[in-house]
């Protein structure tokens, strides 16, 4: 190999470990270790939220009926509080098995960081969902939900299942082996 080739390719190498470097920077900034720490602890918040509304009762009339009942008494907006009371309450087994599957699939996206952008955007419209049905409650905090919502947008924004989590897994064995539609929605979602 000639002097010039040997000096190219050693360029081409030290680009190559700049790109690299600074690419890792990208994926791991400062602090990256507290968005999966952060993650996986209101991801657990999520999880012990279902521990009281169990099926196949939904742990019965201090369960999360009691809580539904709160939320067609006090309404925020009257509107919600009359689905609440007309479809959500008439059809209570039902709804009852929407909000525990809805909670476990966000709980174990957040605790295993699979999906994590999913499960943060799922995680954001649940509480959205209990802003609006709790905010007038009696004896509820309303910031309680407001910094639940803000904590699943911050891990929605910054795709924290990417540290300290699955996603970091997927993204970097799987995702290279995906093409078209697909690699597109597993990238947007992990």
């Amino acid at each position: 190999m000639s002097k010039m080739a040997m000096r190219v390719s050693s360029r081409v190498a030290t680009n190559a470990e700049a790109t690299l470097r600074t690419t890792a920077a990208v994926v791991h900034p400062v602090g990256w270790w507290a968005l999966g720490v952060a993650r996986i602890l209101v991801g657990y918040l999520w999880y012990q939220q279902i521990l009281w509304k169990l099926p196949p009762n939904f742990s019965g009339n201090n369960g999360l009926r009691q809580w539904m009942l709160r939320e067609v008494a006090h309404p925020l907006v009257p509107l919600y509080g009359a689905f609440v009371r007309d479809v959500a309450l008439t059809h209570y087994h039902l709804f009852g098995w929407i909000t525990f599957l809805t909670e476990a699939a966000i709980a174990l996206s957040l605790i295993l960081g699979l999906f994590g952008r999913l499960g943060a955007l799922a995680g954001t419209l649940w509480a959205i969902n209990l802003a609006v049905g709790l905010w007038n409650v009696p004896g509820e905090w309303y910031w309680t939900y407001l910094m639940l919502v803000l904590l699943n947008v911050i891990f929605l924004a910054t795709a924290a299942g990417r540290y300290i989590g699955l996603d970091a897994l997927i993204r970097g064995r799987v995702l290279p082996g995906l093409h078209g539609g697909l690699a597109r929605v597993v990238g947007l979602i992990s």
